[in-house]
């Protein structure tokens, strides 16, 4: 069988790495807030700063979850009840959650239905006067389609907050993907481009009030202990968690490198279906590799057969979700539910994989 992901292969070059590391930190007696989340914020600030046209110093503030990445940006830039956030109903639930959970109010906005990504047309047939912020997803490891939401939210004082949890390497016009934004959140779920072995996420800013606040914030609100100066929770990146992603950080770009070359590959030989677009101011790390079908059902259950996992992302757009409900005309999310699917793509696929893959499609 081959796997959407294949994290034990993956981990096979840095497995005694990771486990070395790890056991140093069980041994240190420090595991909250200790030395390897520090080292990890200022390694993952540096990795972006060094990319970034930006002069100001980026801050990385270490999170339990791109979840809670999101959720604690929303929290330090006050969003509230009345505060309506605009996000894209063809994505993972966690952009709309985190809204509902502050007392915000959701508008839903279409997506491109090349690049998946969010459609600044459409999030501006949505705004209100209400409107505070708008969540841009970075979906599938390409940037949305950041001028135009920034020239946006610039003329209209609202925040923009990017969901680059699938987009971790991932640039546009050559800056990075977490600091075109007021804040980045970003994800190291196991699949990610660079993942834990557990929960763990982080958000980017360069503004250092901001991330005083936020530091504040995943800590119970409070900077001096038992002092709380704000309304927080328990958001912490753990320290085992770090130690892991300290060792992973080095292997990003051969990573990337390796999804990139992949994605290439299926983009040259896949036959029948609509491949992924990339926009010509991107640079795609291709955390899944997503195709479109009229007949995706039929290809699924034909992969599968064969032995190739596949994954329908996603099956229902979020704005006819129970919890979500909205009462929207977004066709594009509706169309990219009915006929996108994930193939397998991940950086230890070899090349008789890559074959059986495309021959299996193109039959």
């Amino acid at each position: 069988m081959i796997l959407l992901n294949d994290l034990k292969r993956d981990h096979l070059e840095v497995q005694e790495e990771i486990e070395n590391a790890v056991l140093s930190v069980l041994r240190s007696g420090q595991y909250i807030n200790g030395p390897h989340v520090s080292e990890f914020e200022n390694k993952f600030s540096g990795y972006l700063f060094e990319g970034s046209k930006n002069k100001n110093r980026i801050h990385t503030v270490g999170v339990s979850s791109g979840t809670d990445a999101l959720l604690v940006s929303l929290m330090g830039l006050g969003i509230g009840p009345g505060d309506e956030v605009i996000v894209p109903s063809f994505s993972f639930g966690a952009p709309a959650e985190v809204v509902k959970r502050v007392g915000g109010t959701l508008r839903f906005a279409d997506v491109s239905a090349d690049t998946f990504n969010l459609d600044p047309t459409s999030v501006s047939a949505v705004a209100t006067p209400a409107t505070k912020a708008v969540i841009a997803v970075h979906l599938f490891g390409q940037c949305a389609p950041m001028d135009r939401l920034r020239s946006m939210c610039l003329k209209n004082d609202w925040y923009l907050i990017e969901d680059a949890a699938q987009a971790i390497g991932a640039k546009q016009n050559n800056q990075p993907a977490g600091t075109l934004g007021d804040v980045g959140c970003f994800s190291f779920y196991p699949t990610k481009n660079i993942g834990a072995c557990g929960d763990a996420g982080a958000i980017t800013t360069s503004d250092a009030d901001l991330a005083r606040k936020l530091r504040s914030i995943r800590n119970h609100g409070y900077e001096k202990k038992y002092q709380h100066q704000l309304i927080g929770g328990n958001f912490r990146l753990d320290e085992i968690q770090a130690a892991i992603l300290n060792v992973k950080m080095p292997l990003l770009k051969t990573y990337n490198d390796r999804r990139r070359e992949i994605a290439g590959i299926f983009s040259e030989s896949l036959q029948n279906l609509k491949t992924p677009k990339i926009l010509p101011s991107n640079h795609h790390v291709f955390h899944r590799y997503v195709v479109q079908s009229e007949h995706r059902r039929r290809l699924s259950e034909k992969l599968k057969q064969k032995g190739i996992s596949n994954e329908t992302y996603y099956p229902s757009p979020l704005h006819s979700q129970s919890c979500f409900e909205a009462n929207a005309d977004l066709p594009f999310s509706d169309k990219l539910c009915e006929d996108s699917l994930a193939l397998p793509l991940f950086p230890s696929m070899n090349d008789e994989e890559i074959e059986k893959i495309i021959k299996a499609v193109n039959e």
